[in-house]
């Protein structure tokens, strides 16, 4: 079976972009998380929890906000999806959305058969916002 998964990283840059990375999935990067956050998870010097969106985008059935651990601050957005069968359709389909809306992606090199590809804009080493797509076969599923 493969994953899908989209994740939007944030550090405190804009973004220099056809159109600004800001969030996603009613999640605004750099604001409180807002909304229903369930299933705490702590990890080295973030958190995270698993909520569901008011409009749920498909294929997607699994998202997750990560946030700073004393302000809340959202950093990460992900949403995940197990594609019985495949998940290079999806991938195709989300990577051409994402190039209309923020340019060519950045092709990323992977030694595993996945398949990635990236939406950066750098101003410094730790500052800048991302998107990252990946389709990736997993044997546990």
């Amino acid at each position: 079976m493969k994953k899908l998964i989209l994740l939007l990283i944030f550090f405190s840059a804009p973004v220099i972009a056809e159109e600004p990375i800001t969030g996603a999935f009613g999640m605004t990067l750099g604001e409180v998380a807002d909304g229903v956050l369930r299933d705490r998870l702590t990890h080295d010097g973030y958190v995270s929890y698993r909520f569901k969106p008011k409009t749920p985008v498909e294929p997607f059935d699994y998202y997750k906000v990560h946030v700073t651990p004393v302000k809340g601050l959202v950093f990460l957005i992900q949403a995940d999806q197990d594609v019985r069968g495949g998940c290079t359709a999806f991938y195709n389909a989300l990577k051409k959305a994402l190039n209309r809306k923020y340019g060519e992606s950045i092709p990323l090199d992977t030694t595993d058969g996945t398949i990635k590809a990236n939406w950066r804009r750098d101003r410094g080493e730790e500052n800048f916002r991302s998107i990252s797509l990946s389709c990736s076969y997993s044997s546990n599923l």
